[in-house]
């Protein structure tokens, strides 16, 4: 018996009935039929003597059990709403209850474990979802059903005529959480050279869940022999002779299985776990990187050849990881689409406002996603002496243009007229297109219809850019020139002419406001209220109440179809039922009171502004009309920069992601691809040209693309290529106007991406400086999320720690206490968002989410900027 869990797991606790649940140590467990790949795998070692944590699972029997219960002829939708709605039956749900109420008051590990899981041929790691610090019994049935619903799929469908256990079932692995020093995987082969003489190690600090999501710098060591290498440490999480001993375990694990293995360990004081273990299918067939909230199970594939490195290829210039907007690898559906898009959308802004860079460049090198700012002309060179500037300004064509162009857009306040423009025509005519476009019905479109439509969806994706870009210009201009005023004037930083906006970008708390509205409601039906923390589903709810039927349907209006990111392969919070449930959840609980946070943002700017008054009484009256009139702008524009997203980039992205996957179900209808998601695998056009063109060979391309993205997952890239470019020219000949712009150009894009301090890497664990970007002090627990996969574990009063946040995150913010962050300025959604919702925040900490680890208790000071770790 492990010492982990102190015999918490008897061995033959299931010899009465069916095998409905065993322990890991019970011989039954080893066999994959009953207890899955990973459970079974694990139990072979814990059997063997490896240093496996004990644990029990609930059998492939119980699922296939489970499912026979449903409905008769159910859709996929009516299915996955069973399966989170429909508590198991009676005849093993006490059994359940009492397994998991022996770990009470442990967090537990919650884990599918399906038949063809961690095969020889597919590993399916990242497919189904996993649920960690699970506690109580009710929970973890719930979360049981949530791992099977994660594995909803065409199989699955057909399992009430099934007579015994398919490929398709799916056991579910219960484990006590570990509370790691370090964690990491372990590979016995190279997974990207194939080197079978190498052992590569990664590790980092705390829970490896950092690692495997990709989000994580992990120390990467080398081992052959018994020489432990370092390629890099910047966890400094394990020593030379820890990783010794990881690799003395993952030598071990391939001999007992016979094969290169890929294993997931974790060292707790002096002992050393072996978590998990697995074939290292990327030497055969690489596993899918991006998110799967429809995740289907897969026969077993053919091996195939293993395909070669790709080298990276960097272009001239100096770039910078471009981390705010895109912290993974985008799909090839995104890289196609998007970016072309934002590229012209900046080129064209640049032109628009004169500025005097030619433009900002995207591009995706290695993998990860880069920027550039591109100088007129294209080239970085030295910048000319002051005295040189004036004959340059005179003599050469391109500065000469700008600058012109510069004062000529300064003085016909070509800003403000595009700040007009967007609640007078922009923003009505992109509801009526977007509208328009969602009116289609995509399941009647025959293919060439199809092919039409998306090329009408990627144009109104185009379109949308270009007017988001023109507006960032614009707005960028008037929130600089105001902020150069009161610095100027009054001797104000960012944080106090900050608080002149306080409570203006509505559109951030605008989810809170219907989301309020929808709690009320619950609040007031006493019957909707017990059925949702009942664990009712979005489905029961609506059945029960007709209005709660309306204004549900107006919030997903509103806000359901979105992008919750820039990436095309990540679902929209319509198509997460469960996560909006459990918003609506916290929401109830939280009683946020958004007149009450109106009324205290109302208050802060009237003090603000009176200190601004009081200031203008010793100017002259020009000067206070001069105040009021930026002062105007500045507020429009502050509550435009957090608007008009929604409009001009979340709405665009999920209409044309809604037509990649009808494309993508009519190739996986015809079998030419595994599932509706792998379009995303695929570029825009080889989607198009697929629909009419049968002949065309798309398996090898998406195959092709997934070991790709192995491959960059592991190798996280630089901060930067290139030189470090010479610092911008002097604009002190620039005429009035041009500097205007100029300054202001530099000014914004320090206050919204804070690079500098975004890219530093902090060693104190225990005391964490970044920017104050909203004032007040906070206490309270750690709860660290990398995407929007982890939203559902955010808890009421959570401190949210995380690399960034987009304006879709602002549904999380009623729920928070507050806010800390890796990157972003005081100008980021972050920072705005928090400054809305009125909570504590601290932004461009640089690594954070490395230093800070879930459950910790820590006191934020918004106005600061300091994170300490109390507990």
């Amino acid at each position: 018996m492990n010492d982990l869990t102190g015999g918490l797991f008897v061995e033959g606790s299931n010899d009465e009935g069916p095998r409905l649940l065993i322990g890991l140590s019970e011989r039954a467990c080893a066999d994959t039929e009953l207890a899955g790949g990973k459970a079974a795998n694990l139990a072979k070692l814990l059997q063997a003597g490896f240093p496996v944590p004990e644990g029990f699972v609930i059998t492939t029997l119980a699922h296939a059990a489970y499912v026979s219960e449903r409905p008769e002829r159910a859709s996929e939708k009516e299915m996955r709403e069973y399966f989170l709605s429909t508590p198991v039956g009676p005849a093993w749900q006490s059994r359940l209850k009492r397994e998991a109420e022996r770990l009470d008051g442990l967090s537990l590990a919650v884990r599918s474990s399906g038949i063809a899981e961690d095969s020889r041929h597919a590993s399916f790691a990242g497919q189904y979802d996993t649920f960690l610090n699970v506690q109580g019994a009710e929970n973890v049935e719930l979360a049981v059903r949530k791992c099977w619903a994660s594995a909803l799929g065409g199989h699955l469908l057909h399992y009430r005529e099934q007579q015994q256990v398919q490929a398709g079932a799916m056991a579910v692995l219960i484990q006590p959480m570990l509370a790691p020093d370090a964690a990491g995987v372990a590979f016995t082969a190279n997974p990207v050279n194939g080197d079978r003489s190498e052992i590569v190690v990664s590790a980092v600090r705390g829970l490896g869940e950092r690692l495997v999501s990709g989000t994580a710098t992990p120390d990467e060591w080398s081992v052959r022999g018994n020489e432990a290498v370092s390629a890099s440490t910047p966890e400094k999480a394990v020593d030379r002779d820890q990783v010794l001993r990881i690799a003395e375990l993952a030598r071990a694990t391939e001999t007992f299985f016979g094969q290169p293995q890929d294993i997931e360990w974790a060292i707790c004081g002096d002992k050393l776990y072996l978590l998990q273990a697995r074939p290292i299918t990327t030497l055969d067939r690489p596993k899918s990187a991006f998110p799967q909230k429809e995740s289907e199970f897969s026969e077993p594939v053919s091996e195939t050849p293993e395909t070669p490195e790709t080298p990276i290829s960097v272009p001239d210039g100096y770039w910078e990881r471009e981390a705010s907007h895109y912290p993974d690898p985008l799909s090839p559906a995104t890289r196609s689409t998007f970016i072309p898009a934002m590229n012209h959308a900046m080129r064209l802004m640049c032109s628009d406002m004169s500025l005097m860079i030619e433009t900002l460049e995207q591009r995706s090198i290695g993998g990860w996603m880069y920027q550039r700012t591109v100088p007129l002309g294209g080239k970085d060179r030295p910048a000319p002496p002051d005295w040189l500037m004036p004959v340059l300004i005179r003599v050469v064509p391109s500065i000469r243009s700008r600058i012109a162009g510069a004062v000529q857009a300064v003085r016909q306040d070509v800003g403000g007229r595009t700040l007009a423009s967007w609640e007078r025509d922009w923003k009505p005519d992109l509801i009526r297109r977007a509208e328009a476009l969602a009116s289609v019905d995509l399941h009647a479109l025959s293919n060439t219809e199809l092919r039409a439509y998306l090329g009408q969806t990627r144009e109104f994706l185009n379109d949308c850019l270009d007017r988001h870009m023109l507006l960032n210009g614009a707005l960028q201009l008037a929130l600089a020139e105001f902020a150069f005023m009161c610095r100027d004037w009054f001797g104000w930083g960012d944080t106090e002419t900050m608080g002149c906006f306080e409570g203006l970008s509505v559109a951030s708390s605008a989810p809170a406001r219907e989301m309020s509205e929808l709690a009320r409601l619950v609040y007031a039906v006493p019957e909707l209220h017990r059925r949702l923390e009942a664990g009712a589903s979005l489905s029961e709810l609506r059945k029960l109440d007709r209005n709660f039927a309306t204004k549900l349907d107006k919030y997903l209006r509103s806000f359901g179809s979105r992008a919750l990111r820039s990436e095309l392969a990540y679902p929209t919070l319509a198509e997460s039922p469960e996560l909006l449930t459990q918003l609506l959840r916290s929401q109830v609980r939280h009683d946020y009171d958004t007149e009450r946070k109106s009324g205290l943002h109302r208050q802060r700017r009237e003090q603000r502004l009176a200190a601004a008054e009081s200031e203008l009484r010793k100017r002259s009256e020009r000067d206070r009309a001069r105040f009021k009139h930026l002062l105007a702008r500045a507020e429009t524009a502050y509550a435009v920069r957090e608007e008009h997203g929604f409009y001009d980039r979340d709405a665009p992205c999920a209409l044309l992601r809604y037509a990649l996957l009808e494309a993508g179900r009519r190739l996986a209808e015809k079998e030419r691809l595994d599932r509706e998601s792998d379009v995303f695998w695929l570029e825009f056009d080889e989607t198009r040209q697929a629909l009419e063109n049968e002949v065309v060979s798309i398996r090898h391309a998406v195959e092709h693309r997934q070991s790709e993205m192995n491959r960059t997952r592991l190798h996280s890239g630089p901060a930067s290529y290139g030189q470090v470019p010479p610092p911008p020219p002097s604009f002190a000949s620039f005429p009035a106007e041009a500097r205007l712009s100029a300054e202001a150009a530099i000014w914004a894009i320090e206050r919204i991406f804070a690079t500098e301090e975004s890219g530093q890497t902090q060693t104190d664990p225990s005391r964490i400086r970044g920017i104050a970007a909203s004032a007040g002090k906070y206490t309270g627990t750690v709860r660290i999320v990398r995407d929007e996969s982890q939203f559902g574990s955010i808890r009421k009063g959570d401190v949210l720690v995380c690399p960034i946040t987009t304006p879709a995150w602002s549904v999380l913010f009623p729920s928070i206490g507050a806010l800390v962050t890796d990157s972003g300025g005081i100008l980021s959604h972050s920072a705005i968002i928090a400054r809305e919702y009125g909570i504590p925040s601290i932004v461009a900490t640089g690594n954070a989410t490395a230093l800070l680890r879930d459950g910790q208790t820590v006191r934020v000071d918004g106005a600061g900027g300091v994170v300490e770790v109390v507990f």
